[in-house]
């Protein structure tokens, strides 16, 4: 004991010869690594109550923080000027700071040591001290680095809390806003889900709406494929979208079904316009059946009726009078296409030429006497909505009454 007080009152009395460093300067320090004998700043509070430069030191002190003794130091004593809690912070400097609280010297024992605060370089250290108590402040860099700095002593009640959305810096860090540490949890700053149909980025990505990652569900359900405006903001239109290619079928010009949504049905659609079944009166087909099934036409014809189109390739040359009549598939399936005698028996001898494309195109099926007597009957498979023209003609220069039927096989219901 009689050895260490000397040596504390020589510290003490050194400490005030060191002044407060003006413009700049800076002790230079001990030999190296070797802390620099600290320079007192009283008991001031402020911002900026330490400004200068750690380039040029020769200390070297070791911080409890990181293993790092490359970047030079400057160190200051202080004494607490009342009880309370107190933030030291280097914000206003020009590199990546580290800071550090020690008791006694600057190798006593750590109060505080940080690094990076709130998410930027600089460095941030609150302490609660009694009165009179004095602490060893060093400013240190991170690594290697060194610059100009700034040294900032506040009571812990004077920093002001940062408010989250009001653009400044009100606690002083460096920090603004959401950009804080001390808002990211906010729940002014706290992460949200994107609306994806309100015009405004949500969740803070730069992404607004259906261009935000987080909407392409919601908005690839959301098309409406007959509305005329881009509802999920992919820069497509109805069904030009992708996502509508189930809903915008062609337009089927002969079942009574309005097929492509747009509001026209049949040969009121100009997509129909072409089609033989919306072609002047007596060009075939003479009926359209939609997509009916069972006994779905009755009538007769007579000689006077001409064939328009080659004979069906089942039939005989020069066959007699015929019919022809449009149908389309309901669903996919098998389906079986004959004639039935009418109830007054007084039938003829039919044959059947299903074709596709129009009457005229080609020949999918023929049949003469395949089904009871003389009567027609085919079977064949087709998918959804697959448009038949079915020819029901004399096998002979001859008419009479028929009855035509379609049934449905097995359609998977």
């Amino acid at each position: 004991m009689v050895r260490v007080l000397p040596c504390l009152l020589l510290v003490l009395a050194c400490s005030e010869h060191h002044l407060l460093p003006v413009d700049g300067d800076v002790p230079d320090g001990g030999p190296p690594g070797e802390c620099a004998m600290p320079t007192d700043l009283g008991s001031r509070l402020g911002l900026g109550v330490a400004r200068g430069s750690t380039r040029g030191s020769r200390s070297r002190h070791s911080p409890s923080c990181t293993s790092d003794r490359m970047a030079p130091d400057v160190a200051y004593t202080w004494s607490a000027p009342s009880d309370g809690s107190f933030t030291f912070s280097t914000v206003g400097s020009s590199f990546d700071t580290l800071l550090e609280l020690r008791t006694g010297s600057c190798t006593g024992p750590s109060l505080g040591c940080n690094d990076d605060s709130g998410g930027t370089v600089q460095s941030e250290v609150v302490v609660t001290l009694r009165r009179g108590m004095g602490v060893v402040v060093v400013v240190d860099g991170f690594g290697s680095s060194e610059g100009d700095f700034a040294l900032n002593i506040l009571r812990s009640e004077d920093v002001r809390p940062e408010d989250c959305r009001n653009g400044i810096d009100d606690d002083g860090d460096g920090a603004v806003d959401c950009e804080d540490g001390d808002c990211r949890d906010g729940l002014d700053c706290r992460p949200m889900f994107e609306d994806c149909f309100d015009g405004r980025d949500n969740d803070r990505d730069g992404l607004v709406d259906c261009e935000d990652g987080d909407c392409r569900r919601e908005c690839d359900v959301r098309e409406d494929c007959f509305d005329g405006r881009d509802d999920d903001g992919d820069g497509l239109t109805d069904c030009e979208d992708p996502d509508c290619r189930m809903f915008c079928v062609d337009e089927l010009c002969g079942n009574g079904l309005d097929d492509d949504g747009n509001g026209l049905t049949d040969c009121a659609d100009p997509f129909c316009e072409p089609a033989p079944e919306c072609g002047p009166t007596g060009v075939c087909p003479d009926l359209v059946l939609g997509s009916m099934l069972g006994r779905v036409a009755e009538g007769s014809v007579s000689r006077a009726t001409p064939s328009e189109r080659e004979d069906a390739s089942c039939g005989s040359r020069g066959a007699g009078p015929e019919v022809e009549f449009l149908w389309v598939a309901p669903a996919a399936g098998r389906y079986r296409i004959s004639t039935e005698m009418p109830e007054s028996g007084r039938g003829y001898d039919t044959v059947l030429s299903v074709r596709t494309g129009d009457c005229f195109g080609p020949e999918l099926i023929c049949d003469d006497d395949g089904g009871e007597g003389l009567l027609s009957r085919v079977e064949l498979d087709l998918v959804e909505g697959q448009a038949l023209f079915i020819v029901l003609e004399s096998f002979r220069d001859e008419g009479g009454a028929y009855v035509l039927r379609i049934d449905a096989l097995d359609t998977g219901g």
